[in-house]
């Protein structure tokens, strides 16, 4: 956990509200099979509501017993494996009071994983928790097929919240991939809250 980072907090839209702030982080895991506790013990210290996690390493079975440690109580992680191949895999963990119910949508990608859970309550939130693994397809087919992504979210009444391990380095203004990822999050009119500081 050497590589966290700590975020100013900032105020959610008026339009989504819940009864008091929450706490949202993303990690990259590589591998929660062997840091169950750790994940958990985060959670719990920092009272976090939703926690983005890329890199599961979680498989469609089997990680019964790693889900049990993971999760402290009033919990629930959603996630999506990786179908082929080693590691990978995202998920989304969440405190089971922040909306009444979720949906879960199904997407299919080939240049990035993603989960995608709405919650249900007064007002909603969509959150969406991607991962693009470096050398995994070319940067045009990423944008291409996040920009679908992001034109199906413009249909939804809900308030958006994308986690996102894209690989690109946005605070390097040289890197032609993050400055074209940058333009496509303007042109949809999102913010990226994650900010380096020298």
């Amino acid at each position: 956990m050497h590589n966290l980072r700590s975020l100013d907090r900032i105020s959610v839209a008026p339009k989504f509200s819940f009864n008091r702030e929450f706490t949202s982080c993303l990690m990259n895991a590589r591998s929660l099979c062997n840091k169950t506790l750790i994940v958990k013990d985060f959670v719990v210290d920092y009272k976090v509501d939703l926690l983005g996690i890329t890199e599961t390493w979680l498989h469609v079975e089997g990680s019964e017993v790693t889900l049990g440690e993971l999760c402290p109580n009033g919990y629930r992680l959603l996630h999506s494996p990786r179908l082929a191949g080693r590691g990978g895999g995202v998920g989304l963990l969440y405190k089971q009071g922040i909306g009444s119910k979720t949906r879960l949508f199904e997407h299919s990608f080939t240049s990035f994983e993603c989960t995608d859970v709405t919650f249900v309550a007064r007002k909603s939130l969509r959150a969406i928790v991607v991962y693009r693994p470096p050398g995994c397809a070319s940067v045009g087919v990423f944008q291409e097929e996040f920009s679908s992504l992001l034109q199906e979210t413009l249909i939804c009444p809900e308030e958006l919240l994308i986690y996102g391990d894209f690989n690109f380095h946005m605070d390097d203004k040289a890197d032609w991939d993050a400055t074209r990822l940058g333009e496509l999050l303007e042109l949809f009119n999102l913010k990226q809250r994650v900010c380096t500081h020298p």
